[in-house]
């Protein structure tokens, strides 16, 4: 009787030693609000302006090549320092030849020279007194002047390009002025004025050719009204473009078949998901000067509930609640699990339960421990793995998982097997939270409104579209994946 009332305490000793719960400290969850609400970034659109201007002969054929019509002055003249007055009055002739001698383009600036003849015949007064005289004309050699001009290019704060065409003082070659009566009275200078007032007179066409075809405004307008509209995502907030800003770089000329004037438009916003649609300026503003850095750039934030794992979608695997995690001669299964976090790191809780296994090919001494073991051998309780959480943009999982301190403490105590499970490395590949659905959704919506004819001028496409993953929040009872949609719009602008 003794024996048999020793064997049963050992057996109850026996049992509660093994069959002691893991009952590491419970964590308490902190729920403050670490979540910082997304500040929209300014994100640049960067697009090329190139305008034709026509081929070089269309440009030459601004130039007349001959003018003739009656002219007279009554400029102040001065030769040696005695003091006549001498006043032209003359029809004449203005001629040049084809091409202009010198049309060069240099960054955002035209050179043109051209050597012009002229001949008048008509009378020269001096003193008050008619004289008859010719210069260049019947069997006289025509004269020759030399005549240039620059013209820059600067932009206009109302959507286009200003050129500015100044001429370069003409000039006279040797032995080409105009010297006449018998007095040999030089009136080169008078002529000068009158073909130095043709010529810029038929420069000016040069600066209006240039500010009626570099009008970019309306086309502006459009997209700046395209970029105005918010789109309505499916999950029933907005996105809001909100153009702020366009901006012109360094203008510059370019030549292959035709001259062209060329830059890079700017243009800033600041895009943001709002809850309701947000109001836009709708006038355009002034077009400013400035470097374009492109960077389109969307923050987007995806929530997820957290509190209660076995009552979200964010497990994948649900076999997990079936797997086993095993040694040789112990088994690990899941029975519950929750989330929750603590500062930056996540908390995994597991309620458990180990029992005992028989091993593969057991012996007979295997299967009498096991007879044993399977009646008093009982792990249960909870287990606590603290982890950071990683995402691609699509999905969060755990990452750097460890058991916690106390769970760590109370495993290595009472079932120490657990560690050498790949119960870590199972949920890391198993816990995730998957978004992807909704960010795929979330591209296309995106990539299709951003691939759009705006008008028959005007056009945009999406260019590429990343998912860049930016940070994760904890926020009261939910993970909140903030993602970068990241695009490279491309404008085309077409100048009729």
């Amino acid at each position: 009787m003794k024996h048999f009332v020793f064997s049963l305490l050992s057996l109850f000793v026996f049992y509660t030693g093994y069959a002691s719960k893991l009952k590491p400290k419970r964590i308490i969850y902190s729920y403050n609000a670490i979540y910082k609400p997304s500040t929209a970034p300014i994100s640049s659109l960067c697009f090329g302006l190139q305008i034709n201007l026509g081929a070089k002969p269309s440009i030459d054929n601004l130039f007349c090549e001959y003018l003739s019509g009656h002219y007279s002055d009554i400029a102040l003249d001065l030769p040696g320092g005695i003091p006549i007055v001498y006043a032209v009055d003359v029809d004449y002739q203005v001629w040049r030849g084809i091409p202009l001698d010198v049309f060069l383009l240099s960054g955002n600036s035209i050179t043109i020279k051209e050597l012009f003849y002229y001949s008048a015949d008509g009378h020269v007064i001096v003193n008050g007194i008619p004289i008859f005289a010719q210069c260049g004309w019947d069997d006289e050699e025509a004269r020759r002047i030399e005549f240039g001009a620059t013209t820059s290019l600067s932009f206009d704060t109302n959507y286009f390009i200003r050129s500015n065409t100044k001429p370069i003082d003409a000039s006279v070659p040797d032995g080409f002025r105009c010297l006449v009566t018998t007095f040999n009275k030089d009136v080169t200078n008078n002529l000068t004025n009158l073909v130095n007032s043709i010529t810029s007179q038929e420069a000016v066409k040069l600066d209006q050719l240039i500010n009626s075809a570099t009008n970019f405004k309306p086309q502006a307008q459009q997209l700046w009204d395209f970029l105005c509209t918010p789109i309505k995502l499916n999950d029933s907030r907005y996105l809001n473009f909100n153009p702020l800003q366009f901006s012109i770089e360094d203008i510059n000329f370019s030549e292959d078949d035709v001259v062209r004037v060329n830059s890079t438009l700017g243009l800033r916003l600041q895009p943001a998901v709002t809850s309701a649609p947000q109001a836009c300026i709708s006038t355009l503003p002034p077009l400013n000067n400035g470097h374009c850095s492109s960077n389109f750039d969307i923050e987007y934030d995806l929530n997820s509930k957290i509190v209660d794992f076995n009552k979200s979608p964010v497990i994948v695997d649900k076999s997990i609640y079936s797997r086993k995690f095993e040694t040789p001669k112990r088994k690990l299964s899941i029975r519950q699990i929750e989330f929750g976090y603590l500062d930056d790191r996540s908390i995994v809780k597991l309620n458990v339960l180990a029992k005992s296994k028989l091993p593969k090919n057991p012996s007979l001494a295997d299967r009498f421990g096991y007879f044993f073991s399977s009646i008093f051998y009982k792990r249960k309780g909870d287990i606590y793995l603290t982890s950071y959480l990683n995402s691609d943009g699509y999905s969060i999982r755990l990452s750097d998982t460890k058991f916690e301190t106390n769970s760590a403490q109370q495993i290595k105590k009472k079932a120490s097997w657990i560690s050498s499970t790949d119960l870590i490395s199972y949920l890391e590949s198993s816990l995730v939270i998957d978004n992807k659905f909704e960010v795929l959704n979330l591209q296309e919506q995106l990539r299709r409104y951003l691939n759009n004819e705006i008008s028959a001028n005007l056009s945009i496409s999406s260019g590429d579209l990343r998912v860049v993953p930016t940070q994760i929040f904890f926020y009261k009872d939910r993970i909140i994946m903030r993602i970068l949609l990241a695009a490279s719009p491309v404008v085309q602008i077409k100048i009729p």
